[in-house]
């Protein structure tokens, strides 16, 4: 019996910085109870963002989980802008931990894709690491309902700009609909890899807590 497989909405947006170039991926997410559709589109059914209208409260898992700077610089704009959906965020050690592997796995590889060259998402990758994910969300092994990408971006500052270009990074990272609200643990990783496509490539999870 052919299994029934999600298919990931990709979107690749490149901009130039400099001499840099920036490139943002992000997967919409076909669940249960919605489609996650570009906001722009009428005839798709999207939910309303959930807006705190300030900033989110922090609470961190382990201090800073580890973050290095540039993570920490990405985790402080995620924290702070006002437009945040989420009221509440959590720092949590093992989802920074696969972000940061994940952006070295990509850089390592020479891939730039939710999906690694073993055929493996994030979601597998989340549970392999320890992490409980909600049971509605994507088991298949290169499911993903949890990740947004980039690369290019030499400082954190450019990359979140660059994702805040985007409709959808948007609505992923800012927790903008019903669904990435509820995402309130997250971790953030960051890679440098000289002689890689892109040498600079950045991640950010976010999940439901199970």
């Amino acid at each position: 019996m052919q299994q029934k497989r999600q298919i990931p909405y990709r979107l690749w947006t490149v901009r130039l910085w400099t001499t840099s170039i920036i490139l943002v991926l992000i997967s919409v997410f076909v669940l249960p109870t919605a489609a996650f559709a570009d906001p722009d589109a009428p005839t798709h059914k999207i939910f309303l963002p959930v807006i705190s209208g300030q900033a989110a409260e922090v609470t961190d898992a382990a201090p800073t989980c580890g973050l290095n700077e540039q993570e920490q610089r990405i985790e402080a704009l995620l924290l702070t802008t006002p437009n945040q959906g989420r009221v509440r965020l959590v720092c949590n050690a093992t989802l920074a931990a696969v972000a940061r592997a994940r952006a070295a796995d990509m850089g390592r590889r020479a891939y730039f894709d939710h999906v690694n060259p073993d055929g493996q998402g994030p979601n597998y990758l989340v549970r392999s690491a320890g992490y409980q994910l909600p049971s509605e969300y994507s088991t298949e092994v290169n499911g993903n309902n949890i990740e947004s990408i980039g690369a290019g971006a030499g400082d954190a500052d450019g990359m979140w700009n660059a994702w805040m270009a985007s409709n959808k990074h948007v609505t992923h990272i800012l927790g903008k609909t019903s669904f990435f609200a509820e995402q309130i643990d997250y971790g953030i990783g960051f890679a440098q890899v000289p002689g890689s496509p892109y040498q600079y490539y950045w991640v950010f999870i976010s999940s439901k807590p199970a």
